[in-house]
């Protein structure tokens, strides 16, 4: 089972490097993305459950409990929502090692990463 998580992980394109958390997806094709809407239930790191809205075109995923949801778009990036309402827009695809650390020791601080994949990375 380890190693069916660690695969998908891989597929998904998440990486660690460095002590930074960050998304490569060059397996992910454009039909493993929703092609109409949806929703995720998650169980937070609180025990909260939620329901997550899904458009047509992304998919999504829970990475140390915090929910992951990729979508397609032009410009790269990872827009990470806070607990506290904040949110933080990185124009790049590894987060900075503060929101990494955050997300690695299940610290409640970070509620949602939404990733941005340009179309032209896709299969």
């Amino acid at each position: 089972v380890k190693e069916d998580i660690l695969i998908r992980f891989s597929e998904l394109g998440v990486v660690v490097r460095n002590g930074l958390l960050g998304f490569q997806p060059t397996l992910l094709r454009k039909d493993d993305f929703l092609t109409e809407a949806s929703s995720i239930d998650v169980v937070s790191i609180t025990g909260a459950t939620e329901t997550i809205a899904l458009q047509p075109g992304s998919l999504a995923f829970t990475y140390c409990q915090v929910p992951v949801i990729y979508s397609i778009g032009e410009h790269e990036g990872v827009d990470a929502d806070f607990s506290d309402k904040s949110s933080r827009r990185i124009d790049a695809l590894t987060l900075d090692a503060d929101t990494s650390r955050k997300i690695f020791a299940r610290t409640a601080e970070v509620g949602r990463l939404r990733v941005t994949i340009a179309a032209s990375r896709l299969s």
